[in-house]
Order: C-alpha cells, then structure tokens, then sequence
C-alpha cells in the first residue's frame, strides 16, 4: 500500500504474520508526488512547475519539455507518464521517462485538456469543448475517444485499468459516480 503526500511518500508494507507494519519512507523535499507505479513516482516540483519522474533510488528525470511555462505527470504505469503541459494553456502529455519523449494528446479543436491516468496503451482523462468531457486516448491526439454521456453538463475520466474507465459525470446538477467501457453509449 502506498501512501502519497505533498512532498513525501512513504511506503507501507503489512503481514498477516506481523502484527506490526514496515514501512520506509523517501523524502521528496520540494515536490508534489501525484502517481507511483512500483518504484517509479510522478509528480513535479513545486517551483518551478515542472513534470518529473523519479525511479527511486535515483534522482529524478525531468519531463518538462524545453519551452513550456509549467507541467504537471499525474500517473505512470510501465514506463508511461501522464499528465498536462501548459503552453498557452493546458494541454494532455504522455511521456515515456524522458522530455524527448513528449508527446501532444491535446484533441484537435478542445480549448483544454488533461490525461489524468494511463494503464497499459489507454490514457484518460478530460477535454474541454465548452464543457468538460471525460475521454481516452491510446497514445495520439487523433485517438481521442469522448465519452462524454448524452445529457450530461460535465464528466472526467479519473482512473483507467484494461477496458475500463471511472470518473464521473454531472447530471441534472448531481456529480454521479460514472464508468465506462471506452464509449459514451457504455456510461
């Protein structure tokens, strides 16, 4: 189990056999650690904002590509990093462990999106087309797939895992708890 702060993780690790728990801790001094997949944690330093990638016990690698005002890496899962770079304004970014690796997930004609989660080759998050639609990628802008329910003034995709997504939606002025099977028809 996994315990994330701003700044600091820590790793938690129980035994049926133990009574007591084991745990170590890493200090991540002047970061914001948003995601870990094994031994590899994403987040970004807090001034300034930029996407970074640490494969503890190393320092960590940035992801923040050469140009932009600030970036963000929420999650990562086997050697893949999401998240969002702001240009002019935020746009979601895939990375594979280096800055080069940058790629652009921002849907053509969206004023705004993010990749909150990535699991495998499917990435989700949200994109803004006068209103906040969840949707996923698998790897380029033009794979974007909006799920965004019919009737629904917003929706965002928080977590992805093989074909699902979860998130949720805004309908009739309540946020309901939402999942998806990569369409808007599955809602």
């Amino acid at each position: 189990m996994n315990f994330l702060t701003r700044g600091i993780m820590v790793a938690v690790t129980t035994s049926a056999a133990a009574a007591q728990a084991q745990w170590t801790a890493t200090e991540l001094d002047g970061f914001a650690a948003r995601g870990v997949d094994g031994s590899a944690v994403v987040g970004e330093s807090t001034f300034p904002y930029q996407a970074l990638l640490w494969n503890l016990p190393n320092s960590p690698a940035i992801l923040h590509p050469t140009g932009a005002l600030r970036s963000y890496a929420y999650d990562t899962h086997n050697g893949t990093q999401v998240g969002e770079v702001v240009w002019s304004f935020p746009q979601a970014a895939m990375w594979s462990g280096s800055e080069q690796s940058y790629v652009d997930l921002h849907p053509p004609g969206a004023a705004r999106s993010v990749a909150n989660a990535v699991h495998g080759n499917t990435q989700g998050g949200f994109a803004v087309f006068g209103t906040q639609h969840a949707g996923i990628w698998s790897g380029t802008a033009a794979s974007w797939v909006d799920l965004h329910p019919a009737g629904a003034l917003s929706s965002i995709v928080e977590d992805v895992y093989g074909t699902e997504q979860v998130g949720l939606a805004r309908v009739d002025g309540i946020f309901r708890a939402s999942l998806w099977e990569g369409t808007a028809a599955s809602w």
